[in-house]
């Protein structure tokens, strides 16, 4: 819900910034972290920059 309150500026620098500290991760992964926590990691910025979010059981929600 916070995201929404955000504006598409600073939605787009956010989602900038995930995408260059995705790449950077999956160059030279964490120590203790895979290709697919990356990705994971990623794609929760991705939906709580659209406003959705996951619950507890891996179940995706739309926005509200």
């Amino acid at each position: 819900m916070g995201w929404q309150a955000r504006t598409p500026t600073q939605r787009n620098a956010v989602g900038l910034q995930c995408r260059l500290l995705t790449e950077q991760s999956l160059a030279e992964l964490p120590t203790g972290r895979t290709a697919d926590d990356v990705h994971r990691w990623a794609a929760a910025v991705d939906a709580a920059l659209d406003g959705r979010w996951q619950s507890a059981d891996g179940v995706t929600h739309p926005p509200r």
